[in-house]
C-alpha cells in the first residue's frame, strides 16, 4: 500500500524569474506472504510487514536570463527511514538560436532505492533471496537536443541522451545484489505535423545502448541491459474538435534481452532476445455534456498475442470504457 502527496507552489518573483517549490510526502507499506511446498524452500515461509516513508522538500527556478535564452536549476532533498538523506541537483538551459532553431540540454543526479520487496522478501516464483545489504542504484543523467521549426505546422526534435548509473542492481546465486554499472546512450528523433486545426500527425524513434560495462557476472560485461530494447518507434494520427477527440498508434519494438528465466532452462541462454513485434491501439473520448465525457481505450487492436517483454506476454483485443468528469 502506498500512500502520497504533494504541495508545490508556484511564485512569479519577477517577469522573468519564477519559482516553483513544495515538498512530496510518500509512506509505503508492504506485507509478503511467502508459502511455497518446496521441502528446500520451507525455511523461507512466513510474513514480512516492511514500511518506508520518504518527504523530500524541492526547488525548481526558471530564469528566462533574455528573449532567446533560459535557464533551469533545481534541488531535492530527500529524507527516507532505510537510507538517509540525499540531495538531487539538476540544471537545464534552452537557446534559441534562431526563431526557428532552439538548442537544448539537461543534467541530473539521480537515486534509485532498493524496493522493500528485494531488501526483505523471498520470491517462491523465481526462487529469489532478499537482500537487506543491498545500496542504491546512483548515477548521473543528460539530454542535448535540438528543436526545428521546418514551418509553421512542422516541428523536428532531434534528441542525444545519456546515462551512468553504478550498483545495479541483479541476481547472482539465486539472491538480489549490486552488481556493477551500465552506461546508456540514445538518440530520439521525432516529428510534429499539424495536418489542420483538427487532424495532427507525429512519428518518432528511439535508439538505446544500455551497456553493461561491469558486473559481477563476467558473462554479462558488454551485454545490452535486459528488457532493454535496442529500437522503439511510434507512429500516431489524432482528430480532435469540439470535445470529440481519436488518437490511432502503431507501435513497433525490436524486441528486448531477456531475463534467464526459469534459471538453467536448457537452450536459454543470457543472449536470447524477444521477438520484434508491431500492433496497433486506440483511444476516443466522446463528450456527453459541458463536464462529463466517455472514454474508450483500446489496446491490440489486431487481437495478436506477443512477447511485450521477458516473457510477458500482450493479451488479444483489451479494452477499457470509462467516464471523466471535471467541476
Amino acid at each position: 500500500r502506498t500512500l502520497s502527496g504533494r504541495v508545490e507552489h508556484q511564485w512569479q518573483l519577477t517577469a522573468s524569474n519564477k519559482l516553483t517549490w513544495g515538498f512530496d510526502i510518500n509512506s509505503s507499506t508492504l506485507r509478503g506472504d511467502v508459502f511455497s511446498t518446496v521441502h528446500a524452500l520451507v525455511p523461507f515461509n512466513g510474513t514480512v510487514n516492511r514500511d518506508r516513508s520518504l518527504i523530500a522538500l524541492f526547488a525548481l527556478n526558471t530564469w528566462k536570463i533574455d528573449n532567446n535564452f533560459q535557464l533551469e536549476a533545481g534541488l531535492r532533498q530527500n529524507f527516507t527511514n532505510d537510507f538517509g538523506s540525499y540531495l538531487n541537483p539538476t540544471i537545464g538551459t534552452r537557446w534559441n538560436i534562431t526563431p526557428d532553431i532552439a538548442f537544448r540540454n539537461s543534467f541530473a543526479v539521480l537515486q534509485r532505492n532498493p524496493g522493500l520487496d528485494q531488501l526483505y522478501v523471498f520470491d517462491t516464483v523465481h526462487n529469489r533471496q532478499p537482500n537487506p545489504n543491498l545500496i542504491p542504484e546512483r548515477g548521473i543523467a543528460w539530454t542535448v537536443g535540438l528543436d526545428i521549426n521546418v514551418t509553421e505546422s512542422l516541428l523536428a526534435q532531434l534528441t542525444y541522451f545519456g546515462s551512468s548509473f553504478s550498483d545495479r542492481l541483479g541476481i547472482i546465486s539465486g539472491q538480489w545484489q549490486n552488481i556493477g554499472q551500465v552506461n546508456t546512450n540514445g538518440i530520439e528523433a521525432a516529428v510534429k505535423w499539424k495536418i489542420s486545426p483538427e487532424f495532427s500527425s507525429f512519428l518518432n524513434y528511439t535508439y538505446t545502448d544500455a551497456k553493461i560495462t561491469s558486473s559481477k557476472t563476467a558473462s554479462e560485461i558488454g551485454l545490452q541491459l535486459s528488457t532493454v530494447p535496442y529500437s522503439v518507434g511510434k507512429l500516431g494520427v489524432s482528430y480532435e474538435s469540439n470535445g470529440w477527440q481519436a488518437n490511432l498508434f502503431f507501435n513497433y519494438s525490436s524486441g528486448s534481452r531477456r531475463s534467464v528465466f526459469p534459471l538453467g532452462t536448457p537452450g536459454q541462454t543470457a543472449t536470447d532476445f524477444s521477438p520484434s513485434y508491431l500492433s496497433l491501439d486506440f483511444n476516443a473520448k466522446a463528450p456527453l455534456s459541458k463536464n462529463l465525457a466517455l472514454t474508450l481505450n483500446l489496446e491490440n487492436l489486431t487481437d495478436n498475442s506477443y512477447e511485450k517483454t521477458n516473457r510477458i506476454y500482450q493479451p488479444g483485443l483489451t479494452y477499457r470504457v470509462g467516464l471523466q468528469a471535471s467541476f
